[in-house]
């Protein structure tokens, strides 16, 4: 993942989205957490994980399904 611009929420970045075969899909602004060594999120079997950081400075690991359609 390559973090392509600012979103409009604050902590939120737009990630281009592809398929299997590279055609792009969609954008989407999410809110994941990253540092200087890079972005803390996989994806693996149909679910997306990641770290998010909470108002409290700790951080979160969220899963969301996805369903492609």
């Amino acid at each position: 993942m390559i973090l392509t611009e600012k979103g409009e929420k604050p902590g939120e970045y737009m990630y281009d989205i592809f398929n299997a075969e590279g055609t792009f899909i969609s954008k989407k602004g999410l809110n994941v957490f990253h540092d200087e060594s890079g972005v803390y999120a996989r994806v693996k079997d149909g679910r997306f994980y990641c770290l998010k950081e909470k108002d409290s400075g700790f951080k979160e690991l969220v899963v969301y399904k996805m369903k492609w359609e």
